[in-house]
């Protein structure tokens, strides 16, 4: 791209005016289904069509949200013929979470843009490189990486970088949060995000605390550093927010990369530096009292994580209110705003009236009622163009306008406003023709590729430990193959071998579980993994991220490969797609009922019976943010307000925190059920349990008896109740 976009969001028709007015370059806005606001107003089809005229006829960009997983129905038989019309229409853009969707969209509408949301959780260049090969053209990162972080993505890619500049932020890795679908199921995956995140929680002994709630994202004081970045689109978060909020932080935002393009040509001139830069305090002032949750940080551009990015206090907007606009706000009415056209007018006796009005290069002609000789009063020239230069709620306005009048010529009002009508109509359908498209086709079914290890008659049972005691438990079982999580076998070299040798005596395969975030300055701790053999001589690994699957296929890997659930495949497609990056397996997603996991398929897939769920894969560190940095993996607890205890697994090395639900999933007594369908490969996985709890749930592979709740409280999930 020339310039940095600006792109602001619209939650309705209101608020996409509010963003074209005050300067948007692109405006991204939800429609009736697959949105992750389903909550927000949101467009109707009609509305969309409506949007989207309305936006190129004003030279502004629409992009549409698609940015939630799709069950398998919707993909095969509600997805195409939404987009179609709007793809018809001229659509620049969709924003898509779903792998599978995103096959099916780049095979279904060929000259489509696609963007791959920050739903997708993507961190780092293997990443990229991994969306490049399935025809995405733009990416939004994760909020969480730092400002080099971004710079480094744009050095080494090609691909568009879109990033989160202003407006809320979550305390999860975007896509990584299943803590409203697990606790009260409203899944973030389908944009019905409950926000659990901000109520108050009690680290360990501490005090209850809004610990999880973050403070909005407001980066106007950085904005050079971010305009030098190699950013390409700079994002308002807010599509649940009114049109004032899109209409007033577009307009800051549109005023200071304007005058930033100012401020370089003269800072590069008199050699100054980013020390001269200044904003206006009133807008600074402004943003920071504005429809902001506990006032407002910078996010993650400056730091790795902070206490500082925490409310701590209850998050919300009543404290605050709106404060008044600064006297340097302008924003262009619509009449100022309207397009500058040329037109001729003819209205001779005898002849139809004519009008030829122009937009630069393109003309559009138009004819109206006989042109007669007048009876009583004649047209007079001030009549004729007081009426065709009345473009009222249109996109134009006459600059220019000539007309060739007869003398004592008649032509009625009506007439000279459908003749303007005619016209105006006319230069719309030629300015948008060049958008529209004729060549969507629905693509062909997909046959899943195959490739690695099948398991068919026999059932296939895998352990994840994290502790040595639950290792140990995990060889005495009955247990296929043993998935050791990276603070295990990531230790040292001689630790992963002992872990490898003692899997093989006992007969039993070795997987090596990966971490479950990889961002670039983890690369170097994989790489040394590769570089002492640790990866290849293990039976396979267990990939968990966009990254971990990047890394492999540049290194060459041609081991077996387990996606776990965080790489999610709620459709056919998706499992599709993992199968060409020669992924053996997945695993079926913890959101889906057995209805729907049935309707997808689960041919090579493998599903976890046992084991707690992670809630949340988080950048903030609730030790560090409570006392200081400990430098030690170890699990602590999270307590909510009814005294409901979440384990904290600190994950140092690759520096994140997992929160655990409270208590495991168990879908032991349904095994048969799932083997019905077609499941031969489950898992057990184990994370705070003892060593006794350990060979209690695991002695169901010796007998088959499930273990009872009474014993070891559990849940089932989503397997009987499916998510919105």
């Amino acid at each position: 791209m020339n310039k940095v976009e600006l792109l602001s969001p619209a939650g309705s028709f209101d608020a996409l005016k509010g963003a074209v007015r005050a300067g948007a370059d692109a405006v991204y806005l939800g429609g009736p289904f697959f949105g992750a606001r389903a909550f927000a107003g949101n467009f109707t089809n009609e509305e969309l069509l409506e949007a989207l005229d309305y936006s190129h006829l004003r030279s502004v960009r629409i992009y549409l949200t698609v940015n939630t997983l799709l069950k398998e129905k919707e993909l095969r038989e509600a997805l195409f013929s939404y987009l179609k019309p709007l793809y018809e229409a001229g659509l620049d853009g969709v924003i898509v979470q779903d792998t599978g969707a995103i096959d099916f969209i780049h095979s279904a509408f060929p000259d489509l843009p696609i963007h791959a949301s920050t739903q997708m959780n993507i961190t780092a260049t293997d990443g990229i490189r991994l969306l490049e090969k399935m025809g995405v053209c733009r990416v939004i990162p994760a909020r969480e990486l730092s400002l080099a972080e971004v710079r480094k993505l744009a050095d080494n890619t090609d691909m568009e970088i879109e990033c989160f500049v202003h407006g809320a932020m979550c305390f999860c890795y975007s896509g990584q949060c299943l803590m409203s679908s697990m606790l009260g199921g409203r899944s973030g995956n389908r944009g019905r995000c409950a926000q659990p995140c901000r109520l108050p929680y009690k680290f360990e002994s501490g005090s209850p605390s809004y610990c999880m709630s973050m403070k909005d994202m407001n980066t106007l004081e950085i904005l050079p550093q971010l305009m030098e970045s190699g950013i390409d689109s700079f994002k308002i978060e807010g599509r649940m927010k009114s049109m004032p909020y899109t209409e007033d932080v577009t307009f800051i935002y549109r005023k200071y990369m304007d005058l930033y393009e100012t401020y370089k040509t003269h800072a590069s001139r008199d050699g100054g530096s980013h020390g001269n830069w200044r904003v206006d305090p009133a807008d600074v002032q402004f943003l920071k009292e504005a429809y902001s949750r506990s006032r407002s940080a910078t996010g993650y551009w400056e730091r790795r994580r902070s206490p500082g990015m925490i409310t701590v206090a209850a998050p919300g907007y009543a404290s605050l209110g709106r404060t008044e606009r600064p006297p340097s706000f302008d924003i262009a009415s619509d009449k100022e705003q309207q397009l500058k056209i040329s037109g001729h007018a003819e209205l001779l006796r005898g002849k139809p009236a004519s009008l030829t009005v122009s937009f630069g290069k393109i003309q559009a002609e138009a004819a109206g009622e006989t042109v007669t000789e007048a009876v009583t009063r004649p047209v007079s020239r001030q009549d004729a163009e007081e009426r065709i230069r009345k473009t009222g709620g249109t996109p134009y306005q006459f600059q220019k306008l000539s007309i060739r009048l007869d003398e004592n010529a008649y032509c009625s009002i009506k007439g000279m406003n459908e003749l303007r009508r005619r016209a105006i109509e006319e230069l719309s359908a030629k300015l948008l023709a060049s958008r529209k498209r004729n060549n969507a086709v629905y693509p062909a079914e997909h046959k899943p590729l195959f490739c690695g290890i099948r398991v068919e008659n026999e059932l296939f049972y895998s352990v994840g430990v994290l502790t040595g005691e639950q290792l140990s438990e995990a060889l005495l079982s009955t247990a296929d193959q043993i998935y050791p999580e990276p603070e295990l076998w990531m230790t040292s070299p001689d630790d992963a071998a002992k872990i490898l040798d003692r899997c093989r005596s006992q007969g039993k395969l070795c997987c090596l579980a990966m971490p479950y975030i990889y961002r670039d300055d983890g690369d170097a701790v994989l790489q040394k993994a590769w570089d002492d053999g640790i990866i290849q001589k293990a039976d396979g690994v267990m990939i968990r991220n966009p990254e971990e699957a990047g890394f492999l296929m540049r290194h060459g890997y041609n081991g077996h490969v387990t996606a776990d659930e965080q790489l999610y495949t709620w459709n056919s497609g998706s499992r599709a797609v993992l199968r060409e990056f020669h992924i053996d397996t997945d695993t079926v997603p913890f959101e889906l009922s057995r209805h729907e996991i049935e309707e997808r398929g689960v041919s090579e897939s493998e599903m976890l019976l046992f084991g707690r769920i992670p809630l949340m894969i988080t950048a903030q560190c609730f030790a560090a943010n409570a006392g200081g940095c400990r430098k030690a993996e170890q699990i602590s607890f999270l307590t909510d307000r009814t005294n409901t205890r979440f384990p904290v697994r600190n994950c140092c090395t690759f520096c994140y925190n997992v929160i655990y639900n409270s208590v495991p999933l168990c879908l032991l007594s349904e095994k048969q059920e799932l083997m019905d369908m077609g499941l031969r490969r489950f898992r057990l996985s184990f994370t705070v349990e003892t060593a006794a709890q350990t060979s209690k749930v695991l002695s169901f592979l010796n007998d088959g008896k499930p273990f009872k709740e009474a014993d070891i409280p559990f849940t089932r999930g989503h397997y009987k109740h499916s998510t919105e």
